[in-house]
This record gives C-alpha cells, sequence and structure tokens, in this order.
C-alpha cells in the first residue's frame, strides 16, 4: 500500500501536524516539546515511544509537529488526533490509487 496523508488539528492554544507516507520505509520525526514530563499518570516520553513502535512495524514514514501549545494534555491530543486523521487520509489516497491501477486495461488488481 502506498500513499500519504496529513492533518492540521487545533486545540485552543495548542496546534500539531501529522504527515504520513505509507512508503513501506520506516521513519520517525518527532518534535513535540512537551510542556511537562507528565500528564497525571502519562510519562509524555511514551507517546514518542508509541510512534516509534508504529513506524517500524506499519513501515511508514511519519512526521509529528507540535507547532503550538502551553499545555501538554491539549498538545498531546492534537498530536493522536492529527495523526488519526493523517492515517485515514493516507489510507483513502493508497485506496484511490490501487482503484486507478485497477481501471488500466490488460492488468491484474
Amino acid at each position: 500500500m502506498s500513499g500519504y496523508g496529513h492533518a492540521y488539528v487545533p486545540l485552543d492554544e495548542a496546534l500539531s501536524r501529522v504527515v504520513i507516507d505509507l512508503s513501506g520505509r520506516p521513519g520517525l520525526e518527532f518534535h513535540v516539546p512537551f510542556a511537562r514530563a507528565m500528564i497525571g499518570a502519562f510519562d509524555v516520553d511514551l507517546a514518542h515511544e508509541f510512534f516509534q513502535g508504529f513506524v517500524n512495524h506499519a513501515l511508514v514514514t511519519l512526521h509529528v509537529d507540535n507547532l503550538r501549545g502551553q499545555n501538554a494534555h491539549h498538545q498531546a491530543e492534537t498530536v493522536f488526533k492529527a495523526f488519526a486523521r493523517a492515517l485515514q487520509d493516507g489510507r483513502r489516497a493508497a485506496i484511490r490509487a490501487r482503484r486507478a491501477s485497477c481501471r488500466r486495461p490488460r492488468e491484474r488488481c
């Protein structure tokens, strides 16, 4: 599957952007300067660990950027929501590309 997607998600003062390439090559650029080290009992370092594990096993390239934010909870929420939307966008693009290639004569899908 190949395709790419992106999303910007705001929440109050926070704004995050996620771009994904379903390329078959793992790569992560993670730039999220969390305002605090903990959100309740959640260690914010686990967010990076989650995305690193995801790219390694899904074989995707992922850019995660928190562009603005002073509240760590808002930063985390916008990052994860932008990730979900970018993944959905990339998957849709891959499906459209696959369907388009199936319309070519003499090709098997």
